[in-house]
């Protein structure tokens, strides 16, 4: 788990007291691997990264593939969305021209008088 590995920031810096003990920790923490304690069985620690990885899909894997998805889909909204806003202003001031042209006849704008 990438989350609680110290990265470069100051606030690490500052815990580490030096880039060479921040790497130093990294790299123990790679030679630790990951491991999972459960909370039913404290004394118990999982270190087999086959297990780890069957917790994590009966834990959280539901809720951190949602929440990656759902930040995926609201930035293609997003998108969406100003491209049918820009979409709109185009048709306005396409409608707007004709509309201080008083409406000429052979224009593809028609006023109906009702």
């Amino acid at each position: 788990m990438d989350l609680l590995k110290p990265s470069g920031n100051k606030l690490a810096l500052k815990l580490f007291e030096s880039r060479k003990g921040l790497i130093k920790e990294r790299s123990r923490q790679q030679r630790a691997r990951n491991c999972v304690c459960r909370n039913d069985f404290i004394e118990e620690i999982i270190l087999e990264p086959r297990l780890i990885a069957i917790n994590y899909i009966k834990t959280w894997f539901i809720l951190d593939l949602f929440l990656s998805v759902a930040s995926m889909v609201m930035r293609i909204l997003n998108l969406l969305a100003l491209i049918i806003l820009l979409a709109h202003w185009n048709g306005c001031l396409q409608f707007m021209i004709p509309m201080f042209q008083n409406f000429p006849s052979d224009c593809w704008v028609a006023f109906i008088d009702p």
